[in-house]
């Protein structure tokens, strides 16, 4: 399966989390200052790993590493869930 396939996978569940997700599916992260600069920073904080950067690329809109993480909360999904559509399209790391 594609990257492409993954991501979109991810934003669908982002978009389904806001409108109906349930606590305990998702992790309200509040963005610090010393994060703005680095979503593996976030990752390592919300997930104790640095390779869900990519989730934490998504929630926050970004289109590169390189591009500011927005001040705020940040929805994420939990890591359970994000390993999971990982597997199911072929996403390593």
């Amino acid at each position: 399966m594609s990257i492409n396939a993954y991501r979109t996978a991810i934003i669908q569940l982002i978009a389904q989390l806001r409108t109906r997700g349930q606590s305990g599916q998702y992790i309200l992260y509040q963005v610090m200052p010393d994060e703005l600069a680095d979503p593996t920073l976030i990752s390592w904080r919300a997930y104790a790993t640095r390779s869900y950067a990519d989730v934490v690329m998504i929630a926050a809109g970004l289109s590169s590493i390189d591009d500011p993480v927005p001040e705020g909360e940040l929805l994420l999904p939990v890591g359970a869930v994000v390993a999971q559509i990982k597997r199911l399209y072929g996403v390593t790391g």
